[in-house]
């Protein structure tokens, strides 16, 4: 007995790492592009807001595949696609290949963590509840743009992955400038400080080395780290490391991959196969499959994909649906396509990559495009387990495989007849027709999970029919196909139930059609009675249907033609031989021609020559058709003309020959006219001779201030092409072309600079010590003037400054620029025009060009940002501590600066941060005392500032 197996899972029955879990499954990336995972295929999202060439984020409902929110590292847009109302201005940045991940908050259902990471902007996290905003979610106040690592030490990479316990989260970045990881717990409490592991490759900085992905496969166990490179195209590393997601250690890297620029990269579901995407800039983009179950796995490295620039390949993510995306851009613009890699846990080549797997822009129209990064997120959300699968062949034995068994450590299965299995793909065979239910326990590394389904049994069906069907008709077969021919034909069908085929055998056999065809001729007039009754008296083809005892058409087709007066054509006149032919023969028994020269002819089309050229009367009389017909045409016997002339014409000219066309080459020319009486030609023969005409060119060079005599006579001094025209015996033109050159005085301007103080040599020798003009006046080779004109400047050593005084505010470098054009040394040996000063002290540098140099230096100390003042002054007029006034000014914008006695009364105000209270009122000095200050300013951060107190004046 035959049977088919099929298995339909229906039930999950255990905790969270066997829930369907969907917060991935809406993706928004690019430039408004978005794929839905929760069709089945996955399908277009076009309402996406983003418009980004790198990282993104999305996080979806767990339940139901719902969106919550999306991120490109800068601005959040809520599940309307609308912006949050707090949800601009994070620190992520969209040109960070990881721009952001999202985080549930473990314990505290509807709120994220959103961490963003950025070179030079740090790493930070923003925490969104989903309650605010009436249930659109916005970040909670206080907690955004929280800093956990700092601008000088973050780079583009993030990674998350679920902790073992199941509930808690782990959240790593790498640090620039060391190989230095970074791992942080998120609880219920929040985010934990980090916990640093130091290992694997250093991250440099100046180059594209922080660019790169950290991603983690399925189980969290395997940690992948990419580092760009220093230069495009260079060669580059990919660590592989071991994670304890359990305790959180980053193990030292168990391989290290060498690849060209590598970029993006991910596990296949099971963690066995690791992919790579390798990109040479203005050349080529590939993906590298790697096995990381090979002894090395470097070695183990094979090309899956390759691809041409302009098109370059960036990110590579593994989606919901088990299948691999590829994101690509082109010139800077994205790309209409993502690419697919249809079985990523399968070996090389096999794995089945499509470059243009899913078109993001059906129209056409450019209105969405994919780009090099896909949302970054929890990798261990597509990680259930007990996921299974079911293959079989009616008949057959039924194999059981878990979707990823990454990180199993035992499995039972329960197959629903009494019989279990411990292995991890086990056979089975049922021995009935009938549905099981199969379960599956699944215990990995940090839980026990259980699932189970349904499995249907039934037998294949076999069956045969035989059907008759008229000739010429169509059929069509249990599997939907149209045939029209006899024949045996096998269709096989699914059943939906159990998936096992159901064939039928269809025999076709025709049953016989007839047809009957008439031809009738009739006369203007008549009538003729169809085989259906019908009468008709034009000309066409009628079919007269009648049904066999079969059902099938019986066709009668009747062709009816009615026949017009009799007539007749003459041919071949012209060649003396005419040829006489009915203009219809149908129906015709009996003719008779007479040529009108008492000759006659019973052919139906004969020929007849005649003895003269004359207009003869032909009549012709046909009999058999309607009645006796005839027709009489004048016909007009004539022969042809031919006629030879032989003209000369001088070359170049034009001969116009009798049909009026004009030509001007030697030959033999034949025109043929039509005579306007008999219709016969009229053939002229024109044998054309051309006469030589004598043509002969000159050319001639001389100065500027002679002339040269032409072969007509004429004097001519000045540039040009001149044609003089001389006639032959036979009298045509015989031409010479004379080509006159005049070479003009040489004359050249230049420009030159000498140093002031130094001679400088002239063309003739003469020299000159200060700028001007100078001519010189030289004879040439062809005797004619060489005249140069020399625009001569003086030049002296650099004329250039630079800041005498520096101020340092904070230990901030300050870039000092020299006017640029000359060369430099600096007394650290740079030869820059720019010098970044970052400590206290004088700073030389020696300008120079080749008349001479010139020595600067500028002196650098370290400045205050913020303003002080004194809390004393004496105003004695000895020159020393005579007025109150702001000390350390460098730059900061005086606001106010007020002044009041002891009274309350103002009396001093002002925004001049130079100025100060020379202790006066009015022009009178005020007693000595304490008086009270408020001063308003801005720092040199740009932040506002109060300084308040009182000052003493003394005497």
């Amino acid at each position: 007995m035959y049977r088919r197996i099929v298995c339909f899972c229906l039930l999950v029955l255990c905790a969270f790492t066997a829930t369907a879990q969907k917060e991935v499954y809406r993706w928004y990336f690019g430039y408004n592009a978005g794929i839905n995972f929760n069709t089945t295929p996955a399908s277009l999202l076009t309402d996406g807001q983003t418009y980004t060439r790198e990282g993104v984020a999305t996080i979806c409902d767990g339940a139901t595949g719902d969106l919550l929110f999306y991120t490109e590292g800068s601005t959040i847009w809520n599940a309307k696609h609308q912006i949050m109302p707090n949800g601009t201005g994070l620190q992520g940045d969209p040109s960070s290949s990881q721009s952001g991940v999202v985080v549930p908050f473990p314990g505290h259902p509807g709120q994220y963590y959103l961490f963003t990471t950025m070179t030079d902007k740090g790493f930070r996290y923003n925490l969104i509840d989903m309650a605010l905003d009436n249930g659109m979610g916005d970040i909670v106040p206080g907690t955004k743009n929280i800093a956990l690592l700092s601008n000088n030490l973050s780079t583009e990479k993030i990674g998350a992955t679920r902790h073992c316990n199941g509930k808690d989260f782990w959240v790593i970045t790498h640090a620039v400038g060391s190989a230095d990881y970074y791992v942080y717990l998120v609880t219920s409490a929040g985010v934990s400080a980090p916990t640093v592991y130091t290992t694997g490759s250093v991250i440099h900085s100046g180059g594209w080395e922080e660019a790169g992905v950290l991603k983690f496969s399925d189980d969290g166990g395997t940690l992948v780290h990419t580092l760009a490179a220093l230069k495009q195209g260079q060669m580059s590393k990919v660590d592989l490391l071991k994670f304890n997601n359990s305790t959180g250690v980053i193990s030292a890297p168990f391989e290290t991959l060498d690849v060209i620029f590598p970029l993006g990269s991910d596990f296949s579901s099971d963690g066995k196969l690791l992919y790579v995407v390798s990109m040479n800039y203005l050349s080529w983009s590939r993906i590298y499959q790697y096995d990381l179950t090979a002894a090395n796995v470097n070695a183990s490295g094979v090309i899956v994909a390759n691809v041409m620039a302009p098109l370059q390949i960036g990110g590579i993510q593994m989606g919901p649906d088990r299948r691999m995306y590829v994101g690509y851009d082109e010139n800077g613009n994205g790309y209409r396509y993502v690419g697919l890699i249809h079985k990523p846990e399968v070996k090389g080549s096999a794995c089945n990559f499509e470059q243009d797997g899913m078109d993001m822009d059906p129209t056409g129209q450019g209105l969405r495009r994919t780009s090099v990064c896909f949302p970054t997120f929890v990798r261990s959300f597509l990680y259930v387990p007990a996921d299974f699968s079911v293959s079989t062949v009616c008949g057959g034995k039924s194999t059981f495989k878990l979707v990823n068994d990454a990180g199993v450590t035992s499995v039972l299965w329960d197959f629903g007849d009494g019989t279990t299995s411990t292995q991890l793909s086990p056979d089975h065979l049922y021995t009935s027709n009938k549905t099981y239910t199969v379960k599956v326990s699944v215990t990995a590394k940090c839980s026990t999970n259980e699932k189970t389904g349904e499995v249907v049994i039934e037998d294949k069906i076999a069956i045969a029919v035989d059907k008759f069907i008229c000739d010429g008709s169509t059929y069509v077969l249990p599997d939907g196909k149209t045939i029209n021919a006899e024949g045996t034909y096998v269709s096989t069908i699914k059943r939906a139930r159990s998936n096992c085929d159901s064939v039928i055998t269809t025999t076709v056999k025709f049953w016989p059609a007839y047809n009957k065809k008439e031809d009738i001729i009739l006369c203007t007039g008549q009538q003729y009675q169809l085989a259906d009754g019908r009468h008709v008296s034009a000309s066409g083809t009628y079919v007269s249907s009648f049904k066999t005892y079969q059902g099938c058409d019986s066709l009668f087709t009747t062709t009816v033609k009615v026949v017009q007066p009799v007539d007749f054509t003459v041919s071949n006149i012209c060649e003396g031989k005419p040829t006489f032919k009915l203009v219809d023969e149908a129906g015709i028994t009996g003719v008779l021609w007479d040529f009108g020269d008492g000759s006659t002819s019973t052919e139906m089309s004969p020929e007849h020559i005649y003895a003269s050229e004359h207009t003869y009367t032909v009549k012709v009389v046909v009999t058999g058709r309607c009645s006796n017909d005839e027709k009489i045409h004048q016909v007009l016997s004539d022969g042809r003309i031919q006629r030879f002339v032989s003209p000369s014409i001088c070359m170049g000219d034009n001969y116009v020959l009798p049909d009026g066309t004009p030509v001007n080459t030697a030959g033999t020319y034949v025109t043929t006219l039509k005579r306007v009486v008999s219709g016969c030609d009229s053939v002229i023969t024109t044998i054309l001779k051309l006469l030589p005409v004598y043509k002969i060119k000159e050319a001639v060079t001389i100065c500027s201030n002679q002339s040269y005599q032409l072969p007509d006579g004429r004097r001519v001094n000045s540039n040009g092409t001149y044609v003089s025209s001389l006639k032959t015996y036979q009298g045509c033109d015989s031409i010479i072309t004379t080509t006159v050159k005049v070479l003009l005085a040489a004359y050249k301007e230049a420009f030159d600079t000498t140093c002031n103080g130094r001679a400088y040599t002239l063309p003739d020798g003469r020299q000159v010590f200060s700028a001007g003009d100078y001519t010189t006046t030289l004879t040439s080779v062809n005797g004619c003037d060489s005249i140069i004109l020399l625009h001569l400047a003086v030049k002296d050593k650099p004329q250039v400054s630079i800041e005498q005084d520096i101020c340092l505010f904070n230990y901030k470098p300050v870039t000092v620029v020299v006017q640029p054009g000359y060369q430099y040394l600096w007394g650290n040996g740079s030869t820059s025009n720019t010098q970044v000063i970052r400590y206290p002290g004088t700073y030389r540098v020696s300008v120079s060009n080749e008349c001479g140099v010139t020595a600067l230096q500028t002196v650098a100390k370290d400045c205050a940002i913020d303003l002080y003042v004194p809390n004393a002054f004496t105003p004695n007029g000895d020159g020393q501590n005579d007025v109150f006034r702001l000390r350390t000014p460098h730059g900061q914008v005086l606001l106010e600066f007020r002044i009041f006695d002891r009274w309350g009364a103002e009396i001093y105000v002002s925004t001049d941060v130079l100025r100060g209270w020379d202790g006066t009122y009015n022009g009178a000095p005020q007693p000595v005392g304490s008086y009270v200050y408020f001063i308003r300013y801005k720092n040199i951060d740009g932040e506002e500032k109060m300084l308040k107190g009182a000052v003493h004046l003394l005497r």
